[in-house]
């Protein structure tokens, strides 16, 4: 089964290895025919007959027929670049530019079959080793996942969209389930591809080719059915009525729907290439829509700046599919404001998940995210390393976690992930298999909780108590109950060092992360003095808040201080036009509600790291202009009732706090006094913080921020447990 399927595979790579052995890839001549088709090749060793009578007859006629195809074209290209070179020659009469020729003939042998060799022998070792790491983990990772596979439909119908618009879309749509439509269909599966799925059981196919369409069929399918509501649309009402049409249309559709789609013989010399295959691997999909999108903001900035020479300026096409663009992005965010942020399991919990992602494809081909990251075989290979070495030093898990035990070999864990296909994987609820452990940790979090009440009534009857009868309790205390003993020894320090609330807050925030430093950085920055900035650094040293791995961390922060709030303005006066345009793609891929808010609304979009898609504090306007803080913290007050006069004892709080991706709408502010504001700031900046680092997602720290502050259903511990 699998394994004679991929002997198959692999001897095919060989036979591809003799051929290309033949060629000469510095010749930079166009090869006869004659040595792609292997029929009429010269051949040496014994004659097998095949077995495969219908494989035999369809290969010899496909390879017939692209021969004929190309014998056709290749002389006009050959003409055409000759032309087309310029005719200043060296004394001794060589062509002096040939780069245009050299172009030509190597596009065309590689449209034929021959790759640009870069450092891999095509048909090599090395190439043969790029293409079955490339089989391996596009099996492992995509075969029959039936969630990718039907939710491609989505980023198939996406990128149509942005070629057809939407009438188009709905004239396709409908003329596919029209006799006269079905009836074009079938006479130009040329062009649409067949149905996969009748495909699938024609006779002649090897057991590696079923195999291989087997696994990936959703996705052909999906491929498919936008080709064919793709064809019809673009069709002429004539051409329709008709059922004809021309090359000529077919070849200006096809080029079409490449500006956004990834068409089949559409890949570039390099893109075809061992080595450019590696880097494209789950990304040819991102190529057209890319290029396209680039050069169509770059044309339309060169009109809107009059800065175009002749030709540059924004066509009307372009025009369109910008305009699409901004129609999917509507589309996006709406269905992301709709979303309850509740992830389900299994396969339909899949399926949702990857239909959003695929409905923001084009929005996802230009984001950096997408392009600088670790080539699939690449990262496979490194985890690969990792876990092996892992597996031959016997390395042990030492505590509990998600999916693993104490005492549990890394090595074999992580391998078993590995290669567990995603198809399988799918199927898997990881709920049930590790409700035991969850079900722990939720105990362990509320004898947690119980203790903490415990040592603080403990302490307050202590407190009550002559010196050497409490110290007596304490001492009997640390050998009947040494959890409670140590809660109530940190609860007492804490009161010897003379901690606030926000001290005991601040305290919560995390080291390893960096949390604490962070924080601390930015309070001492708000100090105007030297004197003062020393007195809080010592103040939180005596009370133990400053560690020395903490005071480390602040140095370094020194040293590369992050955005101040000037440096951020700076940013945001300077970032220009595809500056913006930049950050909007990032922030639609982010948090499209947000980056709705500041396109359609007074909103103004603010930074864009992380999982941060922020807006500029009261609409970038100073506190105290026009519809500023100061005016809008008096009309709040005036509102609930609150005198002005006393305005210097509240702050206008932010519910869910800009940093965090809060927006300045009245539902988000609220008056506090002085005393809660300070309180609430180390919870603003965790919850900012964690938002940026991509811990949690904007909605999840509005859930948290809604709940401590207005609702009063946590405590600021809540929250920060809830962050770590």
């Amino acid at each position: 089964g699998i394994i004679k399927s991929f002997k198959e595979i692999f001897q095919h790579y060989k036979q591809d290895q003799q051929v290309f052995n033949i060629l000469d890839e510095d010749t930079g001549d166009i090869l006869p025919l004659e040595k792609f088709f292997q029929y009429s090749i010269r051949r040496s060793g014994e004659l097998n007959p095949t077995d495969n009578v219908v494989k035999s007859f369809t290969t010899y006629m496909q390879t017939f027929y692209k021969k004929a195809m190309l014998d056709a074209l290749i002389p006009k290209l050959d003409i055409y670049a000759h032309s087309l070179t310029p005719t200043k020659t060296t004394p001794k009469g060589l062509e002096m530019d040939r780069s245009l020729i050299k172009f030509v003939k190597t596009w065309i042998n590689n449209k034929k079959g021959r790759r640009e060799k870069i450092v891999a022998k095509q048909g090599g070792k090395i190439d043969m080793a790029i293409r079955g790491i490339k089989m391996l983990t596009s099996t492992l990772h995509l075969g029959l996942k039936v969630g990718v596979g039907l939710a491609s439909h989505v980023g198939e119908t996406v990128t149509n969209y942005a070629v057809m618009g939407k009438k188009q879309m709905a004239t396709g749509l409908y003329r596919k389930r029209t006799e006269q439509g079905k009836k074009i269909l079938k006479k130009y599966e040329n062009f649409t591809g067949e149905n996969p799925w009748s495909e699938l059981v024609e006779p002649g196919k090897e057991i590696g080719e079923r195999l291989n369409e087997g696994l990936f069929i959703l996705f052909r399918n999906a491929s498919v059915s936008a080709n064919r509501t793709a064809l019809l649309g673009l069709m002429t009402k004539n051409e329709f009525m008709a059922g004809e049409i021309s090359h000529n249309r077919l070849a200006e559709i096809k080029r079409d729907l490449g500006r956004f789609r990834a068409v089949e013989g559409s890949k570039s010399i390099v893109g075809s290439s061992p080595e450019g295959g590696i880097f494209t691997q789950y990304l040819s999909w991102a190529v057209p829509p890319a290029r396209t999108i680039i050069s169509n903001s770059t044309a339309l900035l060169k009109s809107i700046t009059r800065t175009y020479g002749k030709g540059e300026r924004i066509s009307k096409k372009q025009a369109l599919e910008l305009l699409r663009i901004m129609e999917v992005g509507v589309v996006v965010a709406i269905v992301m404001m709709l979303d309850d942020d509740e992830e389900e399991e299994g396969i339909i919990g899949d399926l949702k998940k990857k239909a959003k992602r695929e409905l923001s494809t084009l929005f996802q081909s230009v984001t950096p995210d997408t392009w600088i990251k670790v080539p699939v075989a690449m990262q496979f290979l490194i985890d690969l390393t990792s876990n092996l070495g892992a597996f031959l030093k016997l390395e042990r898990y030492k505590t509990d976690g998600e999916g693993y035990k104490e005492g549990e070999l890394k090595g074999w864990k992580k391998l078993k992930r590995q290669f567990t296909p995603g198809f399988i994987k799918q199927f898997q609820k990881d709920d049930n298999e590790y409700e035991d452990i969850k079900s722990e940790i939720k105990e362990q979090q509320s004898e947690r909780d119980i203790l903490s009440d415990e040592a603080e009534k403990l302490h307050n009857e202590l407190k009550k108590l002559p010196r050497d009868e409490a110290n007596q309790i304490v001492a009997e205390l640390k050998n009947i109950n040494t959890d409670l003993y140590n809660k109530l020894k940190s609860i007492i320090e804490a009161e010897k060092l003379g901690l606030t609330d926000k001290d005991k807050l601040i305290k919560q925030l995390g080291v390893e992360n960096g949390k604490r430093a962070e924080y601390i950085y930015k309070e001492v920055e708000k100090l105007k003095t030297s004197e003062e900035k020393n007195n809080y650094l010592n103040d939180l040293k005596k009370k133990k808040i400053i560690s020395d791995n903490v005071w480390g961390q602040i140095k370094e922060i020194k040293k590369n201080p992050p955005n101040s709030d000037i440096t951020k303005e700076e940013y945001l006066e300077d970032r220009g036009m595809l500056g913006l345009m930049s950050d909007y793609t990032k922030a639609f891929m982010t948090d499209p509600a947000n980056a709705w808010k500041a396109l359609a609304t007074k909103e103004k979009l603010g930074i864009v790291e992380g999982n941060l898609v922020e807006l500029q504090r009261f609409y970038g306007i100073k506190y105290t202009d026009e519809g500023g803080s100061q005016e809008r913290k008096k009309k709040i007050m005036e509102e609930i009732g609150l005198s002005w006069e006393n305005r210097d004892e509240y702050k206008l709080e932010h519910i869910v706090p800009v940093t965090a991706g809060g927006d300045t709408s009245d539902e988000n502010l609220m008056p506090v006094t002085n005393e809660l504001h300070n309180l609430y700031t180390p919870i603003d900046i965790a919850l900012g913080i964690a938002v940026k680092n991509e811990e949690i997602t904007r909605k999840k720290a509005e859930k948290l921020a809604r709940a401590f502050k207005v609702d009063k259903t946590m405590t600021a511990e809540d929250v920060m447990k809830a962050l770590d």
